[in-house]
């Protein structure tokens, strides 16, 4: 999940300049429901990519969030 947060956190660009500040919550969200259902699954890689992609997920919204407030 750290390097996922990481990953996120650098790439929050890329959704900002495809959606706009409102809509990029809407698509992190479906992104965040899509995480958690593959961490339902207990096999080891559904777990693994699952919490990837959460962190990854917790970096866009800790990203875009201060941006969304101004």
């Amino acid at each position: 999940m750290p390097l996922g947060g990481v990953l996120g956190a650098l790439l929050y660009t890329f959704v900002l300049k495809h959606f706009s500040r409102k809509h990029s919550f809407y698509f992190i969200a479906i992104w965040m429901m899509i995480s958690i259902g593959l961490v339902q699954i207990t096999t080891a890689e559904t777990i693994l990519i699952g919490r990837f992609l959460e962190g990854v997920a917790t970096g866009f919204y800790v990203s875009v969030g201060p941006i969304y407030l101004r």
